[in-house]
C-alpha cells in the first residue's frame, strides 16, 4: 500500500500510474478535491479518468479529499486508508504549489500559501506516521533549494526544508529521502502550464476580453489571467519596438479599467500613481501567461500586472505594471473648449513624418494606430486635436473601455508640442522618450471613435533632463469627458537596446518529434527517467537527501553563486559615478537614510544630497523599492509621482519631512511659503487658488481628513492645523477659544487675507466657527465654514458629570468604528499616551464652550447614523447661531466613519460644489 500526496496531479499521478503498472499496488491518493468514480458530468473529468486507468491497470485506489496542511483532517484520512488497506508501506509527499513573485511584494499569506502543502503538510505527515512508521517516506523537494530561482523564496525555503527534516527523520530510525527533482517536462507544475496554455491559446477559443481572459477569485484578490503571444492578440503584433512584439502601456490601462468597470458596472474608475515597471515582451511562437491581479487595499485597490513563461510555470512572475484605483460617483461633465481654442491658432496638416524624423523609426505600428481625418492646432504648450479609430476596427469599440491603440496615438502626440518648441533636431537630441507614469487617471466612460484632445505640458513638475509630464482631456463630439489625464510622464531612455533585450537563456518550447504538436520542455526529465529513478531510490537509496537532473547542476550553483559574489569580488559597491554637482554630505538623520538607501540599491559606495539619481540609473523599478523602503524606514507615504519629480536626497527628505505628521516645521519647496509648527500640508494644489484649512476634531491629528482630500480637485490647496501638544512634547490647549487664537495666527501666517475656507471635523468645527466669527469681526470674508457631525452646546450632546476616561473614549470608538479603534490605540501607543490625553482635555474644553452668534453661515454635514453620545440632531444647536443661515446634509455613517471610504465621496461631492473654483 502506497499514500501518496497531491496523487491526482503531476508528479504524484506519474508515480502512482508507475506504481499501478509495475505492482498493481493499493493507492491512497490524497488531494485537495477529488471526483466521485461513480459520478458523471463534466466537473473533474480528466481526474476521474485517470482514476479510472489506475484501476484499469490492476491498482485498488482509495482518493480522498484531504487538506495535508490540517493535521486533523490527514489523521482521518490515515485511519481510513489503514481500515480499507492495512498497514502503509510506503509514502510518497508530492503536494506542493510554486507560489512566485518578488519577496518585496508577498504578502504573510502568499508565503504561507507555499508553506501550507509542502511543509505543514510534511511536519504532519512526520508526526502521524511515528507511531506505525512506513518502510519508506519519499519527500519530493526541489532543485530550487539548492540553487535558488528568481522569485521562487517561498518554494525554495520550503524544499530546503524538507531536504533538511530528512535528516531529522533518519535520526529517528523512519527511513526518509527527499528527492530533488529538476523540472519534469512531460508533468508536475510545467506541464500542468503547458496544458493550460495549449487550451487556452487554441485559436477561436480565447475567453472573454482578449486581454483578460479567466477570472479566478484567490482569497481576497481578483485574479484575471490570458495567454499572449503577438499571434494571438493584435496589440503585441502591431507594436514593436526593435521588431519586439510589446505591449504598450494603454494595454495594460485598458485591462485595469476594463476589469474594474466589469467588477462595477456603471461607475466611474480612478488609476492613481501607476508606473510602468519593465517591458512586456512576446516573442513570435513564444506565449507567456499574463495576468492582472486586483488586491484591496484599505479603501482602494492595488493592481498589478505580471507575466511569466506559459511552459514554466516554476519562474517568477514578472512585474510589468502596478498602481492603485477605485470607483467613485463621480458623473463625467461638459467641458467647453473655446478658451483653449482661442489660444491654439497654429495649425499642422500633418504630423506622420515630423514624428519618425524625431527618432521614433525605431518603434513600427500596425494598422490600427493609423488615425484618419486627424486634426491638430498649437498654442503655447498646448494641443488641441481630433482623431479618430480607422472604419475598418471600429467593432472593436465594443470590447474596449478606451482602444489601445487610439488611445497610444493620443498620449503619444503629446511629444508633438516638444517638436514644435525645440525644432525636429533639438528635440531628436532629447533622445527617445517612453511612458513611466500616470498621477491620475478617470474613466468615465467609453472612447469613442472620433475623439477629441486638449494636451498641456506641464513645466512646473518637471526634471528637463529625462522627465515630460502631460495633462490630457479626452472628450467626446459633444463636449463630454470621457477619460481627464493627470500627470502623464515620459522618461528618457538611454539605451533602447538594453531595455528592449530579450532574455538571455531562454529557451522556447520544443516539439518533439515522436508525437506531432505535443510540447516539451528541452533539458527536462522525462516520466520514464522520473519513475526509473525514484525505483532506484526506493530500492537501495540509504541517504536522506540526493538531486535529479539530466545535467550537472555543479557548474549551474557555481555560475549562480558567482553572479550573486559579483559585486563582493570587485571589492563591494561601484564608486560614485561622475555628477554635475559636487558631493554633498547629508546634514541630518533623514537625509543620511535616504541617501544610503539610494547607494544599496544603485550598487554605488554613496550619494550626495544633490546628486539626480536619475543619471545615477535609478529605473522605475528601483523608484519602488525606494518608496516602500522609504515608507518603512521613515513611515511616511510618498506617492511616485513625488519621487518622480524631486530627484535627489535633498528633494526627497524636504518631502519627507512634509509629508510627516508632526509639529516640527516641515522644509518648504522653492517658491513655497515654509510651513508653520502646527500646520501640515495635505494636498500641494494649485498656484492662486485659495486654500482650504481643516481643523482637527478632538485628539489633535488631521490624519482623518486624508481620505476626504483624496477625492477633492487635486488643483485645490489643502492645509491641516494640528492641534498644540500632538506628539505630547508640550501641554495641549485646555479652552476653544485658546484654540482659535493660536490657529488664527497660523492662518493668517499662510494666508493674510481672506476670503477664507474652512472645514472642522468634530469638535474641530466649533473651533472653526470660533475663528470665523473673530474673522468676521475684523471686516474679513469666510467664504466657507463646514462642519462634519460637530456637537454644539445644546443640540442633544449627552453631557458627563464625570470625567472621561481612556477606556470609555476607547469604547465609544470599538462600536462606532472596530477598524479605527485599532489605530486609536497605536496612535496613542505610539505617541507616549498623547492622543487620548488631548481626547479629554479637549472635550472637556467642548462642555465649557459657550457659542456666541456670529456673521457667518454653516455648511453642515450630520451623521445618518446616531450613537448613544451624540444620539438626536446636533445641527439644530447651531441654527440660531449662525446669522447667516445653515446648510444641513445627512451623509451615511457614523460620527467617524461618514468620513471614510465609502460614506466619504459623498461628503466630499458636497465639498466639492462649495469651494470656489
Amino acid at each position: 500500500t502506497w499514500l501518496i500526496t497531491g496523487g491526482l496531479g503531476g508528479l504524484g499521478f506519474v508515480f502512482a500510474e508507475h506504481l499501478a503498472r509495475t505492482r498493481q499496488a493499493r493507492l491512497v491518493l490524497l488531494g485537495r478535491s477529488v471526483p466521485r468514480l461513480d459520478a458523471g458530468g463534466p466537473p473533474g473529468e480528466e481526474a476521474r479518468e485517470r482514476l479510472g486507468a489506475l484501476e484499469r491497470l490492476g491498482a485498488e485506489v482509495l482518493p480522498l479529499a484531504v487538506d495535508v496542511g490540517d493535521e486533523a483532517q490527514l489523521a482521518a484520512a490515515l485511519a481510513r486508508a489503514r481500515e480499507r488497506f492495512g498497514r502503509i508501506e510506503g509514502v510518497l509527499h508530492a503536494a506542493g504549489v510554486p507560489g512566485g513573485g518578488a519577496l518585496q511584494l508577498q504578502t504573510r499569506e502568499q508565503v504561507e500559501a507555499v508553506f501550507r502543502p509542502k511543509l505543514l503538510g510534511a511536519l504532519n505527515l512526520g508526526r502521524l506516521l511515528a507511531a506505525d512508521p512506513p518502510d519508506i517516506f519519499v519527500l519530493c523537494s526541489s532543485v530550487t533549494s539548492l540553487r535558488g530561482a528568481p522569485g521562487q523564496v517561498a518554494y525554495a525555503a520550503a524544499n530546503a526544508f524538507l531536504d533538511g527534516y530528512a535528516h531529522l527523520l533518519r535520526s529517528t530510525g523512519l527511513r526518509a529521502v527527499s528527492v530533488g527533482w529538476d523540472t519534469w517536462g512531460e508533468a508536475g507544475m510545467a506541464v500542468a502550464a503547458l496544458r493550460g496554455a495549449r487550451a487556452r491559446s487554441a485559436p477561436g477559443v480565447l475567453p472573454g476580453h482578449p486581454l483578460l481572459g479567466s477570472r479566478q477569485v484567490e482569497g481576497e484578490d481578483v485574479v484575471y489571467t490570458q495567454v499572449m503571444g503577438p499571434e494571438l492578440q493584435w496589440v503585441l503584433d502591431e507594436h514593436r519596438v526593435l521588431g519586439q512584439p510589446l505591449m504598450p502601456g494603454t494595454g495594460y490601462l485598458e485591462m485595469a479599467v476594463r476589469a474594474l468597470t466589469a467588477e462595477r458596472p456603471g461607475r466611474t474608475v480612478e488609476l492613481s500613481d501607476v508606473v510602468f515597471v519593465t517591458p512586456l515582451t512576446v516573442m513570435p511562437d513564444e506565449r507567456r501567461e499574463v495576468r492582472l491581479v486586483l488586491s484591496p487595499s484599505g479603501a482602494r485597490l492595488r493592481f498589478r500586472v505580471q507575466s511569466r513563461p506559459a511552459l514554466s510555470p516554476e519562474e517568477a512572475w514578472r512585474e510589468h505594471a502596478l498602481g492603485t484605483a477605485r470607483w467613485t460617483d463621480e458623473a463625467a461633465q461638459v467641458q467647453p473648449l473655446g478658451a483653449a481654442e482661442a489660444r491654439c491658432t497654429e495649425v499642422l496638416e500633418s504630423a506622420q513624418s515630423l514624428m519618425g524624423d524625431a527618432g521614433e523609426h525605431h518603434i513600427v505600428f500596425g494598422p490600427r494606430w493609423t488615425t484618419v481625418d486627424t486634426r491638430l492646432s498649437f498654442g503655447s504648450r498646448e494641443l488641441l486635436a481630433t482623431f479618430s479609430l480607422a472604419d475598418a476596427y471600429r467593432d472593436e469599440l465594443s470590447t474596449y473601455c478606451f482602444h489601445p491603440a487610439l488611445m497610444d496615438v493620443v498620449t503619444g502626440y503629446s511629444r508633438l508640442l516638444e517638436l514644435r518648441e525645440r525644432g525636429v533636431a533639438g528635440a531628436a537630441a532629447q533622445g527617445l522618450f517612453l511612458p513611466l507614469t500616470y498621477r491620475r487617471l478617470r474613466v468615465y466612460g467609453p472612447v469613442p471613435a472620433r475623439v477629441r484632445v486638449h494636451t498641456r505640458w506641464r513645466t512646473d513638475t518637471e526634471d528637463a533632463a529625462s522627465l515630460r509630464v502631460f495633462d490630457i482631456t479626452l472628450l467626446d463630439e459633444q463636449g463630454t469627458v470621457r477619460v481627464d489625464v493627470e500627470g502623464f510622464t515620459l522618461k528618457r531612455l538611454d539605451d533602447m537596446h538594453q531595455t528592449f533585450s530579450a532574455p538571455t537563456g531562454a529557451e522556447g518550447p520544443a516539439r518533439d518529434a515522436a508525437a506531432p504538436g505535443r510540447l516539451t520542455l528541452p533539458g527536462a526529465l522525462s516520466n520514464q527517467e522520473g519513475v526509473e529513478s525514484l525505483s532506484r531510490i526506493v530500492a537501495g537509496f540509504e541517504g536522506a537527501h540526493l538531486y535529479v537532473s539530466r545535467s550537472p547542476l555543479r557548474p549551474r550553483v557555481a555560475e549562480r553563486a558567482e553572479a550573486d559574489s559579483a559585486p563582493r569580488k570587485q571589492g563591494g559597491r561601484a564608486p560614485r559615478p561622475t555628477q554635475r554637482t559636487p558631493y554633498a554630505a547629508p546634514r541630518d538623520e533623514v537625509e543620511r537614510q535616504v541617501c544610503e538607501a539610494l547607494a544599496e540599491l544603485l550598487g554605488v559606495a554613496s550619494v550626495g544630497i544633490h546628486d539626480n539619481f536619475y543619471d545615477l540609473g535609478l529605473n522605475s523599478l528601483l523608484m519602488v523599492q525606494l518608496s516602500a523602503r522609504l515608507r518603512e524606514q521613515l513611515d511616511v507615504q510618498l506617492s511616485l509621482n513625488a519621487l518622480l519629480e524631486h530627484a535627489s536626497a535633498a528633494q526627497i527628505s524636504a518631502q519627507v519631512a512634509a509629508s510627516r505628521h508632526s509639529s516640527a516645521a516641515a522644509p518648504a519647496p522653492p517658491g513655497e511659503p515654509a510651513l508653520p509648527p502646527g500646520v501640515v500640508r495635505l494636498q500641494k494644489g494649485a498656484p492662486g487658488r485659495t486654500p482650504l484649512f481643516c481643523i482637527h476634531p478632538a485628539g489633535g491629528s488631521v490624519f482623518g481628513f486624508l481620505p476626504l482630500v483624496r477625492h477633492l480637485d487635486p488643483s485645490q490647496p489643502v492645509y491641516g492645523i494640528q492641534a498644540r501638544g500632538v506628539d505630547g512634547d508640550v501641554p495641549p490647549d485646555t479652552r476653544i477659544e485658546d484654540m482659535a487664537r493660536r490657529y488664527l495666527e497660523l492662518v493668517r501666517r499662510l494666508q493674510p487675507e481672506g476670503p477664507y475656507l474652512f472645514c472642522g471635523s468634530s469638535m474641530g468645527g466649533t473651533v472653526a466657527f470660533d475663528m470665523a466669527g473673530r474673522l468676521t469681526a475684523l471686516g474679513q470674508r469666510v467664504d466657507l465654514l463646514a462642519m462634519l457631525d460637530t456637537p454644539s452646546d445644546d443640540g442633544g450632546t449627552v453631557r458627563h458629570s464625570e470625567p472621561v476616561t481612556d477606556d470609555f473614549v476607547l469604547d465609544y470608538v470599538k462600536k462606532l468604528s472596530p477598524e479605527m479603534s485599532d489605530a486609536f490605540v497605536r496612535m496613542n501607543a505610539e505617541n507616549g499616551g498623547s492622543f487620548l490625553r488631548l481626547w479629554r482635555a479637549h472635550n472637556e474644553a467642548l462642555l465649557l464652550y459657550q457659542a456666541e452668534p456670529a456673521d457667518t453661515r454653516i455648511l453642515y454635514f450630520r451623521a445618518r447614523v446616531r450613537d448613544h453620545l451624540i444620539p438626536h440632531h446636533p445641527e439644530y444647536g447651531w441654527i440660531g447661531k449662525a446669522r447667516r443661515g445653515i446648510e444641513i446634509h445627512e451623509v451615511e455613517g457614523n460620527h467617524l466613519t461618514m468620513s471614510l471610504e465609502p460614506h466619504v465621496e459623498r461628503l466630499a461631492a458636497l465639498l466639492r460644489e462649495r469651494l470656489p473654483s
